[in-house]
């Protein structure tokens, strides 16, 4: 079986075994260009100097600058600073012209990125970036 529908089949199972993924899921990797940061480095990246981090039972966050967008979750409906930055990754995936499934939107995370999500992360504490309220 190809890499791109062994990673689609991989989030297939992660979404059957725990269902609320499904619905409420936001996954966004940091790339950083120097080196590897910590969390408090990504939180203050993302959220500016003083921004906090806590402790929440199940939810990533990660940032970074935005590439491209896709409406609908549909590789023909790609725009933004760099449309084609994942052209290479829809390639591997079994319908790579096809709007994509969530199991599909989370396996153009890992092919293109290298983060992976599982069962075990799912489990693990997660952070939450922390923004303070306006007056």
């Amino acid at each position: 079986m190809p890499a791109g529908q062994l990673v689609v089949a991989h989030y297939e199972r992660l979404l059957a075994a725990a269902p609320w993924l499904d619905v409420s899921l936001s996954w966004t990797v940091v790339q950083p260009l120097d080196g590897p940061m910590d969390l408090e480095e990504v939180a203050e990246l993302i959220g500016g100097p003083g921004t906090g981090l806590r402790e929440r039972e199940v939810e990533g966050f990660d940032g970074g600058r935005l590439r491209l967008f896709m409406a609908a979750l549909d590789p023909g409906q790609v725009a933004g600073a760099d449309p084609p930055a994942l052209d290479h990754v829809f390639r591997l995936l079994p319908e790579p012209a096809a709007p994509l499934s969530h199991a599909g939107a989370m396996a153009v995370v890992q092919l293109d990125s290298g983060a992976h999500l599982d069962a075990d992360w799912l489990e693990s504490p997660q952070y939450a970036l922390v923004f303070a309220e306006e007056a």
